[in-house]
């Protein structure tokens, strides 16, 4: 069993180098669009806002932002669609991000719909007042199986969506003369 899912993983991660985007069915939305150092941003992933998708046997997406003003909250982070996993942290030419994947491993495809995952990201200190940090979904595939074959779902990917949190200074202590 392991050998299988490991081998479909594989085979999903190699077709995501080749495949182009389609409609956009994953989506980003952020509880906040301005914070301060400390303060925590929830990002949440979205699938197919209008019908489900049908038949996924594999999603996957990347998260990317910039570490020097947010960190994540692992323990705070979670999947909201039961089998979403999250990675270690990663980099490549792009920059730094997390990327979330669905698999079944039955092979026998989902319906994926509503909030995938929320990753809870601090705003680090020394974050810079009036910088506007973007956090960018990419690389968003989604898979089926058709005629023996892995197949992208025909609306199953996002183009890069992006939102943005400007960093904005901390309320001043309230101080009481007596």
């Amino acid at each position: 069993m392991k050998k299988i899912v490991s081998f479909l993983l594989a085979l999903v991660l190699t077709l995501s180098l080749t495949t182009n985007a389609l409609a956009a069915v994953v989506s980003p939305k952020t509880d906040v669009t301005e914070a301060a150092v400390g303060q925590t941003v929830k990002l949440t992933v979205t699938a197919s806002g209008q019908e489900p998708l049908t038949g996924v046997v594999c999603l996957n997406y990347r998260v990317y932002f910039d570490p020097a003003v947010f960190e994540l909250d692992a323990a705070a982070s979670a999947a909201n669609t039961k089998g979403a996993r999250l990675t270690a942290l990663k980099t490549d030419e792009v920059g730094s991000y997390y990327a979330v994947s669905l698999l079944d491993p039955t092979s026998e495809g989902l319906d994926v719909s509503g909030d995938l995952y929320t990753l809870v990201f601090k705003v680090r200190d020394g974050a810079a007042v009036s910088t506007k940090s973007v956090l960018t979904i990419a690389k968003a595939h989604i898979y089926t199986i058709a005629d023996g074959a892995m197949q992208p779902v025909d609306n199953g990917a996002v183009e890069n969506s992006t939102v943005t949190v400007k960093i904005i200074s901390s309320a001043p202590a309230t101080v009481t003369l007596g």
